[in-house]
């Protein structure tokens, strides 16, 4: 067998070798970006909607106040 057939094969090996863990890499990266982005986004969600139901209620108990005060006068 050449020499030079079987290092150019070696290299090309390698060299797909390197890119097919750079992809895997990059991949979980991805993935773990995906992952956070997905959580922070259904985290958000939820803070938003618990503060829309808490400033519902204090707007809901601000009403019934003016409401009271009202029907008082």
């Amino acid at each position: 067998m050449d020499f030079g057939k079987y290092l150019n094969m070696n290299t090309n090996a390698n060299h797909v070798f390197v890119t097919m863990t750079k992809f895997f890499r990059m991949k979980k990266q991805l993935n773990t970006i995906f992952f956070v982005s997905i959580v922070g986004c259904s985290i958000n969600i939820l803070c938003n909607i618990m503060i829309y139901k808490k400033l519902s209620k204090i707007l809901d108990c601000m009403n019934n106040k003016n409401n009271k005060n009202n029907t008082d006068k």
